[in-house]
């Protein structure tokens, strides 16, 4: 998990709720039998996030958190990874260039609709999962990143 976040241009913080992440861990660890590796942001909000999640599930000897990597080692490590689940921040796009990335995007809902990015080239690693609001109000849930993931751990693993 990449659980770092990022302000759009109106200031609406892009990050899916601490609690997203730990149901969307205990499920990926009672199926899977990968390591879970959470890595945080940048900054120290950030960092208290990933600990909050990370003290949540590292009852399984398999999740860890490595709060100080370079964006170098970052980077190697996630191109090591299954799959990559990631708010849309600057390490989920390079993410997608280096392995099976599940991108959590936020998008504004207008009078006329999604106003979100569409019609851009997808990589064929990448699988994007749109949610509107603001993520500590309106959220997607857990069982639907799931089951995301899971599909594209079952089609990598083919």
């Amino acid at each position: 998990f990449y659980t770092g976040s990022a302000q759009c241009y109106s200031m609406i913080n892009k990050q899916w709720l601490p609690q997203n992440w730990v149901t969307l861990g205990e499920e990926l660890l009672l199926r899977y039998p990968n390591p879970l590796i959470i890595l945080p942001g940048n900054s120290s909000k950030e960092r208290a996030v990933a600990r909050q999640i990370y003290l949540k599930l590292n009852k399984d000897l398999r999740v860890q958190s490595f709060p100080n990597l370079s964006l170098i080692a970052m980077a190697a490590l996630m191109e090591k990874s299954q799959l990559v689940i990631a708010n849309d921040t600057g390490p989920s796009h390079i993410a997608k260039t280096l392995c099976p990335t599940l991108i959590l995007k936020h998008a504004l809902l207008t009078g006329d609709g999604w106003n979100t990015i569409s019609g851009r080239a997808k990589l064929p690693n990448e699988h994007i999962l749109v949610y509107a609001g603001d993520a500590s109000r309106v959220a997607l849930d857990p069982e639907e990143v799931f089951q995301a993931a899971a599909g594209l751990l079952e089609k990598n693993d083919k």
